[in-house]
C-alpha cells in the first residue's frame, strides 16, 4: 500500500519522497498524516491524496524557501534511542517555517531511521535548490527605525536598503544605476543569527561589525517576503 500510494503522488506531483510521517497533536502524542517533498514545497495531508485535486488540498504547505530542517538525532543519539528500545523517538525532525503569522514549528517522526534520513536528504535538498533558484530574497523591515528592505543573495549575502530605493517598477531606478545598499555583508562574516519566532530578527556579524549588529534589531515580517527572480 505504501508503495502505490508513494508510486502514484510521485509521479503525479514529481515529489521527490512521499509516505506516512507522525505529527505531533497539541493535546500531545502523535497522529498519523501523509507528507510529500515536491521541488518547491513540504505538503502535509491528513491521509494520502489519491487524486490531483486532493494532492492541490494539503491541510499544510511549507514553501521550501522558508523552511530550514532544525533537528535531527545524532549518531549518539540514535545509539541511545537502539539501546534504550525507544526507535520511535529516534526517527522524529523538527522543520521551522517562516509564515505571515510569524515562525511555526513542525515536530515529525518517521516510521524508521532509513525513512528519517530519506525526509531530511529530501527536505535540506529541497532548500538548497529553492535558494538557488532565485538570485535574493527580499523582506520589509524596520531598522533603527527606518523602514528598510532586507536582501539575502544566494550568493553576495546580506544588504540593507532603505525602503523604496531598490530597482522595483515605477520607482525611477534605472539599471545602470544600482542604489547603494545602508550596508552590505557576506555570508562569511555572519557569526550567528537568532529570532523570537515572531517578527524579530538578529543578525550578528561580530569583529568590526559589532557596533552594527548592536543596532541590529531587524523587525521583520518573516513570511510575507517578496521573491525576486532573475
Amino acid at each position: 500500500m505504501h508503495d502505490e500510494v508513494y508510486s502514484r503522488v510521485k509521479t503525479a506531483a514529481a515529489a521527490v519522497v512521499a509516505g506516512h510521517v507522525y505529527q505531533t497533536r497539541c493535546a500531545g502524542g502523535w497522529r498519523s498524516v501523509f507528507g510529500a517533498v515536491s521541488g518547491r514545497e513540504l505538503r502535509l495531508y491528513e491521509c494520502a491524496p489519491w487524486s490531483p485535486e486532493a494532492w492541490a488540498s494539503p491541510s499544510i504547505t511549507c514553501p521550501l524557501i522558508a523552511t530550514r530542517l532544525v533537528s535531527s538525532p545524532s549518531k549518539q543519539n540514535e545509539a541511545s534511542c537502539s539501546s534504550s528500545n525507544n526507535h520511535q523517538y529516534g526517527a522524529t525532525f523538527a522543520v521551522r517555517v517562516g509564515t505571515i503569522d510569524g515562525v511555526i514549528t513542525h515536530n515529525l517522526r518517521a516510521e524508521t531511521r532509513r525513512d528519517l534520513a530519506a525526509w531530511a536528504r529530501a527536505i535540506v535538498q529541497g532548500c538548497h535548490s529553492a535558494a538557488h533558484s532565485l538570485r535574493e530574497y527580499t523582506v520589509r523591515c524596520v531598522w533603527q527605525g527606518r523602514a528598510c528592505q532586507l536582501v539575502v543573495h544566494h550568493e553576495e549575502g546580506f544588504a540593507l536598503y532603505a525602503a523604496g530605493t531598490r530597482g522595483v517598477t515605477g520607482n525611477g531606478i534605472s539599471p545602470g544605476s544600482p542604489p547603494t545598499p545602508l550596508w552590505r555583508r557576506p555570508f562569511e562574516k555572519l557569526r550567528m543569527s537568532a529570532d523570537d519566532g515572531a517578527r524579530l530578527l538578529w543578525l550578528d556579524f561580530g569583529g568590526d561589525d559589532a557596533e552594527i549588529n548592536s543596532d541590529l534589531g531587524v523587525d521583520c515580517d518573516l513570511g510575507t517576503g517578496s521573491i525576486l527572480k532573475e
